[in-house]
Order: C-alpha cells, then sequence, then structure tokens
C-alpha cells in the first residue's frame, strides 16, 4: 500500500500525538535494530529526511527512530479500531475519534465486559482508560472529565466511584480488545443516553434502573435519539450501535445477575 493510500485510509481517525499514520518496523539488520522488528510505529513524518529517512515513535521507546520507507509496513485500514478520546476541562481540546492498531498494547488483557458497569448492562463493554494530559493541567478541577465519570456510575446509586467522580483528566474509550469501533456518533447517543438516565436517578427512589439499563431499552432509546437528530438534520452516520451483532446480551444478563442488588 502506498503513503497517499494509507493516509486516506487512515483519515477515518486520527493518531495520537501528531502522528501521520502507523506502521510496522520490518527487516532492519543492525543489532540495534533487528530489536524493533516487528515493532508497531507512528511515522511522525509525512516526507523523509535528507537521509531518506522518516521519524518513527516505535510503541515503548521513547527516543523517537529515523526509518527508512522500506523498512516499515503499513498497517492495513481493516486492522486499525477507532477510539474515542475525551478531553478533561482544562485542556482545551476537542473529542477526537483516533485510531490505533489492533494488536497495540492498549487494548491487551482488557475484561471482556469493559470497566463501565451501566453500558455493559446494556450489552456495550466499553474501557474507559485514563491518559495522559496533551498539557499542564494546574488545577484540580482542571482534571474534570464529567463524560467519563458519567461513564463509569454504578448502576445501583447513578453515582460514580471517588476516583472517576474528580480529579480524572483524559480518557480513552474502546471496545475491549478492539474488539469494534467506537465512532464520533456512538459516544453521542451513548452520552445522551447517560445525560437522561441520570435525570431519572434524580426523581428519587421509586426509580428502578433495571428498566432502563438493558439492551432492549437501550437500543431502543438510540433508535429514538437517531430519528430525533435526523428530523433535525443530522444524519448519525456513524452510528453503529444499532448494527447487528452490536450489543452482547449474553454478556449483558450474566452482568445483571452479578450487579443488581437482590430484593
Amino acid at each position: 500500500m502506498r503513503e497517499s493510500e494509507t493516509r486516506m485510509s487512515q483519515s477515518r481517525g486520527e493518531v495520537e500525538g501528531g502522528g501521520i499514520r502507523w506502521a510496522k518496523v520490518r527487516n532492519l539488520q543492525s543489532e540495534a535494530g533487528r530489536k524493533l522488528n516487528g515493532k508497531l510505529g507512528k511515522v511522525m513524518t509525512s516526507e523523509v529526511n535528507s537521509d531518506g529517512r522518516h521519524q518513527v515513535q516505535v510503541e515503548g521507546i521513547r527516543r523517537v527512530k529515523l526509518v527508512k520507507p522500506a523498512n516499515l509496513e503499513d498497517v492495513a485500514d481493516a486492522d486499525l479500531v477507532r477510539v474515542y478520546r475525551i478531553p478533561s476541562n482544562g485542556e482545551g481540546e476537542i473529542h477526537q475519534v483516533l485510531v490505533f492498531p489492533r494488536e497495540h498494547s492498549l487494548f491487551q488483557n482488557n475484561a471482556r465486559e469493559g470497566n463501565s458497569p451501566a453500558l455493559g448492562l446494556c450489552g456495550l463493554p466499553l474501557v474507559v482508560q485514563q491518559t495522559q494530559p496533551r498539557r499542564p493541567l494546574g488545577d484540580r478541577a482542571n482534571f474534570d472529565n464529567v463524560w467519563a465519570t458519567w461513564l463509569m456510575i454504578d448502576p445501583n446509586s447513578g453515582l460514580a466511584p471517588p476516583e472517576w467522580d474528580s480529579y480524572v483528566g483524559p480518557v480513552y474509550v474502546f471496545r475491549p480488545n478492539g474488539s469494534a469501533d467506537v465512532t464520533g456518533d456512538d459516544m453521542y447517543a451513548v452520552n445522551e443516553f447517560l445525560s437522561s438516565l441520570l435525570d431519572e436517578y434524580g426523581e428519587g427512589p421509586d426509580f428502578d434502573p433495571r428498566t432502563w439499563l438493558n439492551p432492549e431499552f437501550f437500543l431502543r432509546f438510540v433508535r429514538n435519539f437517531k430519528s430525533e437528530r435526523q428530523e433535525l438534520g443530522s444524519a448519525l452516520q456513524g452510528l453503529t450501535l444499532l448494527e447487528e451483532q452490536a450489543l452482547d446480551r449474553e454478556l449483558a444478563a450474566q452482568m445483571a445477575r452479578m450487579l443488581w442488588r437482590r430484593d
């Protein structure tokens, strides 16, 4: 695959840290270079330098390496997964859809159910993982991240645990083990669902969250949300939550048995 084709295929999401594309290091012959063979890296430059090499940020290695194009194998589009980055209040950043290779360390050893219990009960396992801010945040309030806090609420109480209620910082949101994409439209729908859900918790002790936190209600909510957005001129073409097999009903049933308080 040519570089121009790869840049186009990876344009469905950005590469973290200002990278141009993802590639794998191949066929280096020196003693030091052989240790890099097979590793993933972010190609940081669109053009080679005067020595005919790209700057490459190899995963797990802090220092940027210089690598010839012949020693870089582009990661195929089919092997890239979309991840949603939610900035904290003080970053001054927009929300972003990023792409990571499915074999990236981000997706290793994720629990099948993710760590967002409310969404797991809906059959949508998500991993919410804190990541480094892109600038110094200073004041504690700058670490607040409302979207992340909502994702981590306790289904019984509607409250997030203390570690997710404040001083959260920016997060990545993704499907366990890179099993599927998380798009901007997906997160738009999820956030609207959680916002409406929290309004219900606020109505008082008569609210039964089991009526909301299940795959059937969640799908109905997303369908209605999509219909409303379309009437307002927003097509939500990136929404994947209504696709066949998008939700894991078996997992939702298992989590319901574990999480709901017994009457």
